[in-house]
């Protein structure tokens, strides 16, 4: 992709004079290369129109619009133009109706699911440093405002997101094997900041256990949810992929 690009005339560390050209030639290089952009604007609705419209017919809506925060008329010309907009820990902000107002107007089918780490961590974790493993909040709080079931929205999103950025060529069998389950739908953080997803492989049911602080992770199979029979299951977890790869050798089981 090419991004992040855009404009922002809210902290305007480069003139306006500056930043238009740059983000019309930027666009220019995604349209040559044929990449989808990653755009950022802020306080720039009017401009970031002008200057979309203007790449309307060779760019195509190939991107989206990250960390949406704009107007509803922006949100609505974007998603005209077939662009996604991208949603994270800002729509469970108290006073972030307008996100959840642009939230109610995009299709789930164009919308995105982000982090914008390290900041922008979701409510109730909101302060600290934001990682992917708060996405399920995020993804919580769609389901939420859409009255969508959240199984729904993180299967579509993931999907959006294979698209947008032309995944599908890059993914081994076993990986999206495991992009399917993971995360899940059901997680809750304990008091000891344990960070749980319960997902499902075949018949078999694992609960997913990350201490936050101490990065310790474990895979545990449960039997219809019974944490009280636990038996845990070594597993090797990619920090790069972020995705769960199981030893098969059953003789480590504890």
């Amino acid at each position: 992709a090419v991004g992040e690009i855009g404009l922002d005339f809210y902290y305007n560390n480069s003139k306006k004079e500056e930043q238009i050209p740059a983000f019309e030639k930027q666009l220019q290089i995604a349209v040559d290369t044929n990449k989808p952009v990653v755009i950022h604007t802020r306080e720039a609705d009017e401009d970031t129109i002008a200057i979309l419209k203007n790449f309307s017919k060779t760019l195509k809506g190939n991107g989206v619009i990250h960390s949406f925060t704009s107007s509803v008329s922006l949100a609505e010309f974007c998603l005209d133009e077939g662009f996604y907009l991208g949603f994270n820990g800002i729509i469970t902000f108290k006073n972030a109706q307008n996100v959840r107002d642009v939230l109610a107007v995009t299709p789930i089918e164009q919308t995105l699911i982000e982090t914008d780490s390290p900041f922008l961590t979701p409510v109730p974790f909101r302060g600290r440093e934001n990682a992917p493993f708060y996405l399920p909040f995020v993804a919580e709080k769609i389901a939420s405002e859409k009255e969508m079931n959240i199984e729904d929205v993180i299967k579509i999103t993931k999907n959006n997101a294979i698209n947008l950025f032309k995944l599908w060529g890059t993914m081994s069998k076993q990986i999206s094997k495991y992009l399917d389950a993971f995360p899940s739908t059901h997680f809750y953080i304990t008091k000891d900041e344990f960070l749980f997803y319960l997902f499902q492989e075949g018949n078999e049911k694992y609960l997913y256990r990350r201490n936050i602080n101490q990065h310790h992770k474990e895979a545990v199979k449960v039997c219809d949810e019974d944490f009280s029979k636990q038996t845990y299951w070594p597993f090797e977890y990619n920090e790069k992929e972020s995705l769960l790869y199981f030893i098969s050798d059953t003789d480590n089981l504890e």
